[in-house]
């Protein structure tokens, strides 16, 4: 099965906005810290851009938070998928 990378974007975007908004930052306060306007973030939560390494790097160290911490609801999910379709 070959996981489709919206779906993936889609998730670590999620997981983005529940931590950013668990300490409170805007859309707008997380764009100015990254360089990028406000839109362009909300691209990035909604999965409509993908997060490159670099960004989720960024991102990581805004918010305090590991990639790994970021990364591993989705790697639970996506794996779940796949275990989903195996049977």
């Amino acid at each position: 099965m070959k996981t489709d990378n919206f779906f993936f974007s889609r998730l670590i975007g999620e997981r983005i906005r529940q931590v950013r908004r668990n300490k409170d930052y805007s859309q707008q306060f997380m764009a100015d810290e990254l360089g990028i306007s406000q839109n362009a973030y909300s691209k990035l939560e909604s999965g409509k851009t993908p997060i490159y390494l670099d960004r989720l790097c960024e991102v990581s160290a805004i918010l305090s938070i590991s990639i790994y911490d970021l990364l591993e609801e989705a790697v639970a999910l996506i794996d779940r998928e796949r275990t989903d379709h195996a049977e």
